[in-house]
């Protein structure tokens, strides 16, 4: 029995041993855990602040996107609007030419139309000389000699009379 008690004097011996092993190996595993719980802290917080910065790339790339895409929008919108603003004008221009075209044409109502046409003779025989042939036509006369024509009729005069406006007929499409 005395082994026995050797066994036992031997485990009361290293109790103290046992116990500052156990406490070491204790101590070691708060400090492996501790410093997993950090690590693991560490790279959460890497995760969360990339996912940030990936959020915050993709807002501003978005924003940048929308903002090209609406330059790129309202640069098609201000030609729609340029496009539909010289058709306007195109159309009241018209529309002003053959107004003034029919105004010129209904001279020949007037009781001073004769004289009129009279005046419009002389002037394509000072034009193109004596030898010029004059011919009536509805609104005044046009002659013609040696290849040359002229034109001298009421609406043509008229027309280019408003043609040679020019810039000054612009006027009419500002506020």
């Amino acid at each position: 029995m005395s082994e026995a008690l050797d066994v036992r004097a031997a485990t009361a011996a290293l109790g103290p041993v046992r116990e500052a092993l156990l406490a070491a190996a204790h101590e070691e595993a708060r400090r492996t855990v501790a410093a997993a719980e950090e690590s693991a802290g560490a790279i959460l917080q890497e995760v969360r602040d990339q996912a940030r910065a990936d959020l915050d790339a993709a807002r501003s790339e978005g924003e940048a996107e929308a903002a090209a895409a609406l330059a790129g929008e309202a640069a098609r919108a201000r030609r729609s609007a340029r496009g539909l603003l010289l058709a306007a004008q195109q159309e009241a221009w018209e529309a002003a030419r053959q107004a003034v075209a029919d105004a010129a044409l209904a001279l020949q109502e007037d009781p001073g139309w004769p004289a009129m046409r009279a005046r419009l003779r002389q002037r394509a025989v000072e034009l193109l000389g004596p030898q010029a042939r004059v011919q009536d036509v509805p609104g005044g006369v046009v002659a013609e000699d040696a290849g040359r024509r002229v034109d001298l009729t009421a609406p043509s005069l008229a027309l280019a009379r408003l043609e040679a406006l020019g810039a000054d007929a612009a006027e009419v499409w500002s506020p």
